[in-house]
């Protein structure tokens, strides 16, 4: 079974598409407002950090035209090549407050056999994410992890009754001409009855935005991983790399942001086209 969702983003401010449309994910807590100046009065303080920090509400709703996750193609069939394209959607609700932030998130395929992907434990993805921020010296660091579900696998597709999986995560991200993020996970199945392709996951990611105007800026990002095999994993998708690029247009708390990617992991015996993913997304956005 091929691996499952997870997205991240650089640095404050800066969206990353490495996973396609999906919104903020258990290694970006949310951003937060600048805090305002210190009134006199106790009671007064409270409200402006409070009005400073707003709710730390994410909401982010995306379609995307392939579901890439660490070089694979989610939603391919047992016998279709690793580029063919299949729409899906996705939602995401996060609240972080300091440097806690803890969310859900969906994803849905649309067009090819829905079924049987919901069927071998792929399809209807329901996950949960918590993560902490923390100073690292000239870093920032963020301990997490994921928690991936499939509720609608059957036992005749995935071999057990409840299909899930752990991801737990270390990151070290650092902010400057160019955003660069180090990140390693855990990845296992769960229950240990599940057919174990667990393996560690080492992420390393740059990226850059450039605003435009006051609304619109473009950004930029690119990612390579590999995956050292814990279990049964084989030997399909353990490299893999990917770039995108989005344009994001912000009105107030809301973002609209198309983008283009391109992804590559390795198969043994193919050639390196046979590896090449391309695809599009929109993610429209809201943070209160």
């Amino acid at each position: 079974m091929p691996a499952r969702s997870a997205v991240f983003r650089l640095a404050v401010g800066l969206f990353l598409f490495a996973y396609g449309p999906t919104g903020a994910r258990a290694d970006e807590p949310a951003e937060q407002a600048e805090p305002t100046a210190v009134p006199t009065e106790p009671a007064a303080s409270e409200a402006a950090g409070e009005e400073a920090e707003g709710l730390g509400i994410g909401v982010e709703l995306g379609l995307g035209s392939l579901y890439y996750f660490r070089g694979a193609n989610l939603f391919q069939g047992p016998v279709e090549p690793q580029g063919v394209q299949h729409l899906f959607t996705s939602a995401t609700l996060s609240w972080s407050r300091g440097p806690f932030t803890i969310g859900y998130f969906t994803a849905f395929q649309l067009t090819g056999d829905v079924r049987a992907r919901m069927d071998d434990g792929s399809g209807a993805e329901q996950d949960l994410f918590a993560a902490f921020e923390f100073p690292a010296g000239p870093f920032t660091g963020t301990v997490g992890a994921n928690a991936y579900t499939y509720p609608f696998g059957t036992r005749a597709g995935t071999g057990v009754d409840f299909l899930a999986y752990a991801d737990p995560f270390l990151a070290l991200a650092w902010a400057g001409l160019v955003d660069a993020k180090l990140q390693v996970f855990w990845y296992r199945p769960l229950p240990a009855a599940a057919a174990d392709q667990g393996y560690v996951y080492f992420n390393p990611m740059v990226g850059k935005g450039f605003e435009l105007s006051g609304a619109i800026s473009l950004q930029f990002a690119g990612c390579m991983g590999y995956k050292l095999a814990t279990g049964n994993f084989g030997d399909d998708q353990v490299w893999d790399a990917m770039a995108g690029a989005k344009l994001a247009w912000k009105v107030g708390d809301f973002t609209l942001a198309p983008g283009v990617n391109a992804g590559w992991s390795n198969l043994v015996g193919k050639s390196f086209a046979d590896g090449l993913m391309f695809w599009g997304s929109l993610t429209a956005g809201w943070e209160g």
